[in-house]
C-alpha cells in the first residue's frame, strides 16, 4: 500500500461490493454485506443502517474513532 497515493473506499449495498480505488484506478474488490437494516417508519421499507457515501482514507490514522450517526466507534 505504500505506493498508493489517493485511497478511497466505495461500498456497494445493491451489489454486496466493497471497491478499493488509488484516484480513478480500480486496485480490488471484495464481497460485503450491509449488516442491520431497520423498517422505515414513515414509508415501511427496509433501509440499511450502513452508512453509504465516499469514504477518503487518510495517510494518518489516529488511536481511536467514533461515528455519533451509527453511535459506534472504535479503540
Amino acid at each position: 500500500m505504500s505506493k498508493v497515493h489517493h485511497l478511497w473506499v466505495k461500498v456497494s449495498i445493491k451489489k454486496h461490493r466493497t471497491y478499493l480505488y488509488d484516484g480513478n484506478h480500480l486496485l480490488y474488490i471484495m464481497y460485503s454485506i450491509a449488516g442491520i437494516y431497520r423498517r422505515d417508519k414513515k414509508t415501511h421499507q427496509l433501509k440499511s443502517l450502513t452508512p453509504t457515501g465516499t469514504f477518503h482514507v487518510q495517510e494518518d490514522c489516529g488511536d481511536s474513532f467514533y461515528n455519533q450517526e451509527a453511535k459506534e466507534g472504535a479503540k
